[in-house]
């Protein structure tokens, strides 16, 4: 999945969770389900006791319990997920918008301010900075005329000569390749925690770095023999091959 897939699919997510938070009949499912495990809890669902001035938490109005805990859960909890969604991919959308772009079915959308932002952007990566302005007016004379034009970046990249449009050809070329998102550091700095410890502490940066490798790719699977074999031959005077029982 390219950047431009991708933010397509990020903006159907958020489209479909703005959905569900104006649709009071989605949360009539939820609370369905919430009388359901109530009852076999034997709790009775009620409206927590308010106050008039409330100082720790708000003061939330609701008339009935499904009115109540809607405002003061669901809404939230939905509008949670929609801000993690928008700071976690603002970077991405408004480079992927521009690169989007090029693609030949929107390039009527391409102006001379959006050309200046997504030229300003990959200035440093283009082989022929100077004539990126000019290129990218074939590029769109290119396919004015054409009726069949492709709608993803992978098509279009396939249509797109790098002799003849070098800088376009870099560009999605980069956007290609662009990452939607990375959790490596955040998985590292959860990872760290288990890994430096008191017991650990003075290990050197090499240690470190190997045992934050092993633990946060799990899933890689490991041939511990060849391991052995290859420690053996680096430090044949730290291992001894001698079993102690025998």
């Amino acid at each position: 999945m390219d950047v431009g897939d991708a933010y397509k699919h990020i903006s159907i997510v958020r489209d479909q969770l703005m959905s569900i938070r104006q649709s009071k009949q989605s949360f009539g499912k939820v609370y369905t389900k919430m009388l359901a495990m109530a009852k076999v809890a034997k709790v009775k669902i009620s409206i927590p006791h308010r106050c008039g001035k409330q100082t720790k938490r708000n003061n939330m109005k609701g008339k009935n319990p499904i009115t109540y805990y809607r405002r003061t859960l669901y809404v939230p909890f939905v509008d949670g997920l929609v801000q993690q969604l928008r700071d976690s991919f603002q970077g991405m959308s408004a480079h992927a918008l521009q690169g989007l772009l090029l693609i030949p079915t929107n390039l009527e959308k391409l102006d001379d301010e959006c050309q200046q932002k997504l030229l300003e952007f990959y200035k440093t990566d283009l082989p022929s900075p100077s004539s990126a302005l000019q290129e990218l007016a074939v590029w769109k004379r290119f396919w004015s005329s054409r009726v069949d034009k492709p709608s993803t970046l992978k098509a279009s990249l396939g249509e797109c000569s790098p002799s003849l449009f070098p800088n376009v050809h870099t560009m999605m070329m980069l956007l290609l390749i662009t990452p939607v998102t990375s959790a490596s550091v955040e998985r590292s700095n959860s990872s760290l925690r288990h890994i430096k410890n008191r017991y650990r502490s003075t290990m050197t940066e090499d240690r470190l770095n190997g045992l934050m490798m092993l633990f946060v790719h799990r899933d890689i699977p490991l041939d511990y023999e060849e391991i052995v074999d290859e420690y053996a031959t680096c430090h044949p005077r730290r291992m001894s091959f001698v079993n102690p029982l025998q």
